[in-house]
């Protein structure tokens, strides 16, 4: 994704009232990159299942609840 001068600008003022710091351009530019970078990463769907080096398939669902919260905490599935 390319971000145009208008977004650095943006992100340069999101930047400035969190952390109360003012970011070169260049910086905010790569700093914004690296944020969609990962933001695109950790928005990816988990595959549900791998090849093993023997060429076996492993099932790598979540072992624990994904739905917890401070409040509820995960429970350990058991078999």
């Amino acid at each position: 994704m390319d971000l145009d001068d208008q977004d650095i600008q943006e992100f340069i003022q999101l930047w400035k009232e969190e952390f109360k710091e003012t970011l070169p351009p260049a910086d905010a530019r790569q700093c914004a990159s690296q944020l969609l970078e990962l933001y695109s990463v950790l928005a990816s769907p988990l595959p549900n299942r791998r090849e093993s080096r023997d060429g076996q398939h492993i099932d790598i669902t979540m072992p624990c609840d994904t739905s917890s919260t401070a409040e509820n905490p995960a429970k350990m599935k058991t078999a």
